[in-house]
């Protein structure tokens, strides 16, 4: 190694080196610009040195590589003596762990790998020594222990499982067996049950026509009655009659609602309705036992309630008349009333809530949900006393429940109760003409003189839709009449109520001078059947209007302004007042009363008729004859109405006949249950009269099928001339002698002959007697308005 140092001048400056200066002189001339230098024995270094940021010299090294050499081999090789002596113990050291560690954790896991192919966990780890091995080997026969120990419980529980699975399906087996048996029970029970239905179905159409069909003798016989001259006494025993045979219809139909409920086959109808028209009508069943009970009746429906309605007016207003019989029935004296209302007007729905208040004996808070049941009253003695079967209310229910709605009642103060229900029902798009208020009655003024609050509601709803001006005076008194006065009324329409208490007249003169004007301001009286009454033996030209005031008829009275006829109370309505109907109808009836029953009937709508008793008689007839209509009863002997019609329709399909010239045929039944009503349609009937009927009924029916068949009754002349009857009757009566029965008895089988004679010399070509026979005939015929 050589170290020299030279100046800025490149002179040595000192030298420390084995080898002379020469060779540093040399070596620092080979690389004045080469600061490292490395050849194969040797390495050289310049390196310069600086004072201040000036290099003041440049130090030299030079250092030989042979000795480095050297070193490193020694180096070497005695690394790889170590590393070769390393091995040797690291070889020795790996022998001594693989029989400490190795080999127990080599069986470990020889042991796991043959649990797991065997899934034998009974095996277990030899422990060879306490160390951390042996904890190994400890846990891992403590995890198999474990696992061993589940298995069996596994086993054990699988075991148990197994006869518990065992038990149970025995256990299901036996009950899908009992399932089974009982299915086929129930089977059998519904079969019996629906032949039990059927049979009671059966037996309750068979039990309403046995007991319609004398039911209709009388009723229709007790309505004959009344036209004639009668006693007020016998007038009352025949209105007693009717009354009864009408509650006992009413327990019969109940009867078979409920039965129609029970069965599921209870459905309602939805069809266009006018409910003004439909609740007047329902008000007019109970008037007169409100007014044989000089009861206050009274309804009024708000000016708001749509009119035009779509549902079932049948079982809608059977509730209602339900609600009001019992009010009535239930109430000695007082009112009974109907509110009907509406909330949730919806677009094209409406929920209509009926209300009926009465001052009768009323339900305690104990019995308002036992009243619902079926055959269940307040009491035993409300049976005793009012009678009645308790079917009402729980069909009222029913069908109030079937429209969507619920009923209650609660009680009324100070005496009484209040039913209320609501159903829902659709708002026609369609408007009635009846909805149409008339110009007149928009431009009339009522003035209401009376204290009752239910008549003023009324009037004031009545006007409200009418769109008419109302005002009403409670109190008659100075500064009344200056406040009326005061207002636009200035010939008004009078409304005052009067009521039977009063003893006296109403002392209207007095009022009059300030308020009423007779000739610009009629006055009409109003109130209940017995005030009325009551006022017209006192002053019988008074122009008054009976409560309940319909819709119709104020709209009637108010269309009279200012001309206002007197209005007469009419004590009972004659059948001779019905429209006479020109038609010849084919009877088809086997029961003798109903023969002579609906004979009369007809004859007195004017109507001549032949009487058959069977089907087969019938088709026999209107093959042989000209009729405009028949009436057919459905149960005959030898051939019955359902046959009767259906042969007669194949004969008018074979014959090509138009629709229009197929005669109509209405069914005459006791049978009201929907099947009868649907096994005269399908039967080929035109429509259905179910016993027992009234004369309007059938006066209706009649004019419906007629008018739809113009053809059949056009060619018909008047059956009888009832001018000429009215004139044998007055005879009669002038009389004393019984002339029209006396001519009618001589006339009969007196024509009889001479139509046989007819018959007869039509058919042997004699023109000449012949015109002779018809000639007198028609002579006889009208000395008897034939």
């Amino acid at each position: 190694v050589a170290l020299g140092s030279f100046n800025s001048k490149n002179n040595i400056v000192s030298n420390a080196s084995t080898t002379d200066t020469e060779f540093l002189l040399d070596n620092y001339e080979l690389m004045p610009e080469i600061h490292t230098l490395v050849t194969n024995n040797s390495l050289i270094v310049n390196y310069p040195v600086t004072l201040n940021n000036e290099q003041i010299g440049t130090l030299l090294i030079h250092a030989s590589l042979d000795i480095l050499r050297k070193q490193q081999w020694q180096s070497a090789s005695l690394l790889l003596i170590v590393f070769l002596i390393s091995i040797l113990i690291a070889l020795a050291l790996s022998l001594v762990f693989q029989r400490i560690i190795s080999n127990p954790v080599r069986n470990l896991i020889t042991l796991m790998d043959e649990v797991s192919e065997k899934n034998d966990f009974s095996l277990r780890a030899n422990k060879e020594r306490e160390d951390e091995l042996g904890l190994l080997a400890n846990g891992l026969n403590d995890m198999l222990e474990q696992i061993s120990a589940r298995d069996r419980r596994l086993s054990s529980q699988q075991t148990y499982l197994q006869q518990e699975v065992d038990r149970q399906t025995e256990e299901l087996i036996d009950v899908n067996r009992a399932l089974e048996q009982t299915i086929a029970q129930l089977e059998k029970a519904m079969q019996a049950a629906d032949t039990a239905n059927q049979t009671k179905s059966q037996f309750l159409a068979n039990m309403s026509h046995e007991i319609r069909t004398p039911m209709h003798g009388v009723l229709g016989m007790a309505e004959l009655l009344k036209t004639t001259e009668l006693s007020e006494k016998q007038r009352e025993y025949v209105q007693t009659v009717q009354r009864s045979g009408r509650n006992l219809l009413a327990i019969i139909n109940d009867i078979l609602d409920i039965s129609k409920i029970e069965a599921g086959k209870f459905e309602l109808e939805q069809i266009e309705f006018d409910l003004l028209l439909e609740i007047s009508k329902t008000i007019d069943l109970i008037q007169p036992e409100a007014d044989r009970k000089n009861l206050e009746l009274g309804y009024v429906i708000d000016a708001d309630v749509p009119r035009i309605l779509i549902g079932d007016p049948t079982r809608l207003c059977q509730v209602i008349l339900n609600l009001l019989s019992n009010a009535v029935k239930f109430t000695e004296h007082g009112y009974v009333t109907l509110v009907i209302r509406h909330e949730l007007d919806l677009k094209q729905q409406t929920q209509l809530v009926c209300t009926v208040a009465d001052s009768g004996i009323g339900v305690s808070i104990e019995q308002h949900q036992r009243i619902f049941d079926l055959f269940s009253q307040a009491d035993n003695s409300i049976s005793r006393e009012y009678g009645g079967t308790g079917l009402g209310l729980a069909i009222c229910r029913n069908l109030v429940k079937l429209m969507g709605g619920t009923i209650t009642v609660r009680q009324n103060e100070p005496q009484g109760s209040i039913f209320e229900f609501s159903c829902f029902l659709k708002v026609s798009d369609s408007r009635s003409t009846a909805e149409k208020t008339t110009t007149l009655a928009n431009t009339v003024q009522v003035l209401f003189l009376g204290q009752n609050h239910r008549t003023l509601y009324m009037l004031q709803q009545w006007c409200a839709r009418l769109q008419t001006h109302f005002a009403y005076l409670q109190h008659i008194d100075p500064h009344s009449v200056k406040q009326l006065q005061t207002h636009t009324l200035r010939a008004p329409l009078v409304f005052f109520e009067f009521n039977v208490d009063k003893s006296e007249l109403p002392p209207s003169e007095r009022w009059q001078p300030p308020i009423l004007d007779r000739q610009n301001s009629p006055v009409t009286y109003i109130g209940c059947t017995a005030a009325i009454k009551s006022l017209l033996k006192r002053q019988p030209n008074l122009t008054t209007l009976t409560l309940p005031l319909h819709y119709n008829q104020l709209l009637e009275h108010l269309d009279r302004y200012p001309s206002y006829p007197h209005t007469r109370l009419s004590t009972h309505t004659t059948l001779l007042d019905l429209e006479k109907i020109s038609a010849h109808v084919l009877v088809a009836e086997d029961n003798p009363v109903n023969q002579t029953l609906v004979a009369e009937l007809l004859s007195v709508i004017g109507c001549t008729c032949t009487v058959v008793d069977n089907g087969k008689d019938a088709v026999d007839a209107y093959l042989t004859g000209h009729y405009d209509v028949i009436l057919m009863d459905c149960q005959m002997p030898v051939l019955d109405g359902y046959a009767a019609t259906r042969t007669i329709r194949e004969w008018e399909a074979e014959t090509n006949s138009s629709s229009a010239e197929s005669i109509p045929i209405i069914a005459l039944t006791a049978n009201v249950l929907e099947e009868g009503r649907d096994a005269c349609l399908n039967a080929g009937m035109n429509d259905h009269i179910g016993k027992p009927f009234s004369i309007t009924e059938l006066s209706r029916k009649l004019k419906y099928w007629l008018k739809k068949n113009p053809s059949q009754s056009e060619t018909i002349l008047p059956t009888l001339d009832w001018e000429v009857v009215g004139t044998l009757k007055e005879l009669q009566n002038a009389t004393d002698i019984n002339s029209f029965n006396h001519l009618t008895k001589i006339y009969i089988p007196h024509s009889q002959k001479i139509v046989n004679c007819i018959i007869h010399q039509a058919a042997t070509d004699q023109l000449e007697e012949l015109s002779k026979s018809a000639h007198s005939l028609k002579s006889s015929s009208a000395h008897v308005g034939a």
